[in-house]
């Protein structure tokens, strides 16, 4: 019994991703545009996923599955058997739908805090405004207030 390397492993994943990927799209009489579509990606991008070129991200998959109707342990499975429309794979997210939940949910909250960095970066962009007005004020007052008391000998 031969030990498979991991770029072997990581090679047959991506491959197995990319057939399954594949006949699920033909199953459906679906074009990678529209597939892509749905997961917001390019068509590109996903034509690299079916070619098995890349592994889709969990949350891809996790996308992918809900689309096709199938569970996303199926995508690893040795089964090559496309499933029939509307039939989900015996496990289909149980316990892991509380961790999904959460990914989206981090994920949401995601603009939201780069929303709340970019308001205070302007808060302090305002008030560092604010800072150099008063400086150059006060540095004007500075300069009119010592013109007013230059002596005429120190002028010349």
């Amino acid at each position: 019994m031969s030990v498979k390397s991991l770029p072997d492993i990581y090679e047959e994943i991506r491959l197995k991703i990319g057939n399954k990927l594949k006949s699920l799209r033909n199953s459906k009489g679906l074009t990678q545009f529209r597939v892509a579509g749905t997961l917001l990606i390019s068509r590109m991008h996903y034509m690299r996923l079916e070619k098995g070129e890349m592994i889709p991200s969990a949350m891809h998959l996790y996308r992918l599955a809900k689309f096709y109707g199938v569970s996303m342990e199926w995508f690893f499975d040795d089964d090559s058997n496309v499933p029939p429309p509307g039939v989900r794979a015996p496990s289909d997210f149980g316990a892991d739908q509380d961790t999904v939940t959460e990914l989206f949910q981090v994920m949401r909250e995601v603009p939201l805090i780069r929303y709340s960095i970019l308001k205070d970066f302007m808060e302090m962009k305002q008030e560092h405004k604010a800072l150099i007005n008063s400086t150059r004020e006060k540095y004007k007052e500075y300069s009119e207030t010592a013109m007013k008391h230059q002596s005429p000998d120190q002028g010349a």
